[in-house]
């Protein structure tokens, strides 16, 4: 339903969820019904908004994650990586 709270997890383990959660407070406007926060060292980021503006965040969200290069391998140098 488009006006009712909801609240998910997204997992994007190819993100800096801190960094993208800092870099997207822009847009929530209403901070009583919507938030962005990092899951601690998880990976991933827990949204709470209105139905309709949570679907929007959800699939802006996992587009950037779809979009993002792969991670280095732990150890990895610059030149190592691909």
């Amino acid at each position: 339903h488009p006006a009712m709270i909801l609240t998910t997890a997204l997992d994007l383990p190819k993100l800096d969820v801190r960094q993208l959660a800092n870099s997207l407070r822009t847009m929530i406007v209403d901070a009583n019904t919507q938030q962005l926060l990092p899951a601690g060292a998880t990976g991933s980021l827990v949204a709470t908004a209105p139905g309709g503006q949570l679907a929007t965040w959800v699939e802006t969200l996992n587009r950037i994650h779809d979009l993002a290069p792969e991670p280095a391998p732990p150890g990895a140098t610059e030149g190592e990586v691909k």
